[in-house]
């Protein structure tokens, strides 16, 4: 690569520089209406509290009925999945 970039010229160097950072914004502009878009969509939304329901019914099974313990391990795992988006 450093090879590459020591037999360009100025002109080709700064093309090429410029093409990298187009890319690089064309990426984020990208990411930025996709994280937009999943945020609007409210089935995504309804999904995870569909699958945080079977969670919380299988941990209660599990906890053998004790509700306050499975409430803070969801609470744990919101807190969690928020960190995450």
């Amino acid at each position: 690569m450093q090879r590459m970039w020591e037999n360009l010229t100025p002109e080709q160097r700064k093309a090429r520089t410029e093409a990298m950072v187009a890319g690089r914004r064309r990426a984020k502009a990208r990411r930025e209406r996709e994280a937009a878009l999943s945020k609007k969509n409210p089935a995504s939304s309804i999904d995870t509290t569909l699958e945080l329901t079977k969670k919380a019914a299988a941990l209660l099974e599990l906890c053998g009925g004790d509700r306050r313990q499975v409430e803070r391990l969801l609470d744990i795992a919101e807190l969690v999945t928020e960190d995450r988006i």
